[in-house]
């Protein structure tokens, strides 16, 4: 294998390792409800709206 072909060979194994790295720790959202607790949010929220709302009457 000549110069080039290395080259060429190193280049696209950088770009794969690269593309590899992206995924693993990219961006995303989370579409399972268990998982992201969701339900747990919305449970805490609702209860500090509940109880709280008496803080943000004035009297």
């Amino acid at each position: 294998m000549d110069m080039s072909g290395t080259w060429l060979l190193l280049a696209a194994e950088a770009i794969a390792a690269s593309a590899e790295a992206e995924e693993s720790h990219g961006f995303g959202l989370n579409p399972d409800i268990l998982e992201s607790n969701l339900i747990n949010l919305v449970i805490i929220i609702g209860v500090l709206i509940y109880f709280g709302r008496g803080f943000w009457v004035k009297p």
